[in-house]
């Protein structure tokens, strides 16, 4: 039977989800953000730091598999910008997880062995600390043909088998001795990892000069802001031009963008 839950229950049973999840965690929310300075030390993100200390929680339990899709904006669109570096560094420490994005998401869904949450908030401190939010607690199950339980369980992987991976990380086990029934856990590797060359490039900030998508001139590096002084460019110069320039190396492409100012990240 699903549960309706109001803004204050709805936080306590998603963290309560997060909190229990034992071999199954998915996380299904266009925009994360709970790593964040703010949420550490202002006493108005108290909710949202629960959150943050019960992901932390999580981080070494090799046993949990955990899946995070979030939302790339258009078909051109950056996904860094719907999640926090600092997130991103967070979840990459975990020791059996995937990281994908889906163009355009605007769905948030929580799941973990025994519960789903289909929900209007984002894991995002604003929205935990600050929005009025509420969400439908259910079983996770796939349940009776037609059924509340069958539909979201279904939706659910549909999602998770369109999403495009970034990232992931597996645990390795290795049987220590003949006489042992089960392998030990010996370490947990990363076999796919587009992240860290983006996280990367972020780091280096105003250290290192870039050049305006728009003109082609340097300009400090910024991937935030990717443009310089446009006094002496006249509209009628570029409001037809079909290609722009790299924000990091000044090579011109059709695909370059303000969402997504350099050639790697389209």
């Amino acid at each position: 039977m699903a549960i309706f839950l109001p803004k204050q229950e709805l936080n306590n049973s998603l963290l309560a989800l997060i909190k229990d999840a034992k071999k199954e965690l998915i996380i299904i929310s266009p925009y994360i953000g709970v790593n964040k300075e703010r949420v550490l030390s202002d006493a108005n993100y108290k909710e949202a730091r629960k959150f943050l200390n019960a992901l932390l929680a999580q981080q070494s339990n090799h046993k949990l598999e955990v899946k995070i899709v979030f939302r790339k904006n258009g078909f051109y669109g950056d996904f860094m910008k719907n999640i926090t570096a600092e997130d991103l560094e967070l979840l990459m420490k975990f020791s059996n997880i995937r990281i994908s994005y889906l163009t355009d998401l605007h769905t948030k869904i929580y799941i973990n062995e025994k519960h789903t949450i289909a929900s209007s908030m984002n894991l995002l401190d604003s929205s935990i600390s600050n929005s009025e939010e509420f969400g439908v607690l259910s079983k996770t199950k796939r349940g009776r043909k037609e059924s509340y339980e069958r539909i979201l369980f279904e939706y659910r992987n549909e999602i998770l088998n369109r999403s495009e991976l970034v990232f992931e990380k597996t645990p390795h086990y290795e049987r220590r001795a003949w006489f042992k029934l089960k392998s030990d856990y010996v370490e947990s590797k990363v076999s796919l990892d587009t992240l860290s060359q983006r996280l990367e490039q972020l780091e280096l900030g105003d250290s290192k000069s870039g050049f305006c998508i728009i003109t082609g001139n340097r300009i400090p590096f910024n991937p935030k802001f990717p443009i310089g002084d446009l006094s002496n460019v006249r509209y009628e110069d570029y409001r037809n031009r079909k290609t722009f320039y790299c924000h990091l190396t000044g090579e011109s492409n059709e695909n370059i963008s303000f969402a997504s100012p350099i050639l790697d990240w389209v």
